[in-house]
């Protein structure tokens, strides 16, 4: 993406197109529902853990969001959770 298209996108002056948000949502490290106000996830997500061996809060809080969001999508889109065939066979 060009400079100039970014810069038109961020001032407001021009929409962005759907491959232009995931390339912006990639580069920031956020999430495509994120950058398009799809999702609400973060807005009910409550945090509390221990950061230990260097790690911030912020760092953990944005990778539970990650997997949240992914979760949330893939319901939105039907697709089941798998189960092991550990679990598969424990449940026999």
């Amino acid at each position: 993406m060009s400079q100039p298209t970014l810069s038109r996108i961020v001032s407001g002056d021009r929409a962005a197109k759907i491959p232009e948000i995931l390339a912006i949502a990639w580069a920031t490290g956020h999430t495509y529902a994120e950058l398009a106000g799809l999702t609400k996830v973060a807005d009910r997500v409550q945090c509390v853990a221990r950061a230990t061996n260097g790690s911030d809060m912020e760092g953990m809080r944005q990778k539970l969001l990650a997997y949240i969001e992914l979760n949330d999508y893939l319901d939105d889109q039907a697709i089941p959770a798998t189960v092991s065939r550990e679990t598969e066979e424990h449940e026999r």
